[in-house]
């Protein structure tokens, strides 16, 4: 099935979370928000209380397995491009659940939701 999915194209669409719902999990108690851009992105704007690790970075998957495998994790990026792939390498380490915000930080900020610059 997976070969399948990469022949189609076929994302996994259990991972995905809108605005709405990013916005509500985020108020879960000890819900982990990861902003998975550039550390230069990431120091121009973020959603408050972010931590971030970089996707490009070669130690993103060491600091991403730092993190507690049972808790709420929520990931972003500019479009939801990066933060899809990385929810996904995430569930194969063992991540239970963590999701992305679709259309990223963009949508976000269309949807006129608070940013820190």
């Amino acid at each position: 099935m997976n070969f399948l999915k990469k022949i189609l194209n076929i994302r996994d669409k259990s991972v995905d979370i809108g605005i709405n719902e990013f916005s509500d999990k985020m108020k879960i108690k000890d819900a982990i928000l990861v902003d998975i851009r550039t550390p230069v992105e990431f120091q121009n704007l973020r959603i408050k209380d972010a931590i971030n690790i970089d996707y490009y970075g070669s130690d993103f998957q060491d600091n991403i397995s730092k993190l507690e495998k049972d808790k709420t994790i929520l990931i972003y990026c500019r479009s939801g491009n990066r933060s899809y792939f990385a929810v996904n390498k995430m569930k194969k380490m063992g991540f239970s659940n963590s999701f992305h915000l679709t259309g990223g930080i963009v949508d976000w900020i269309k949807n006129d939701k608070p940013v820190v610059m």
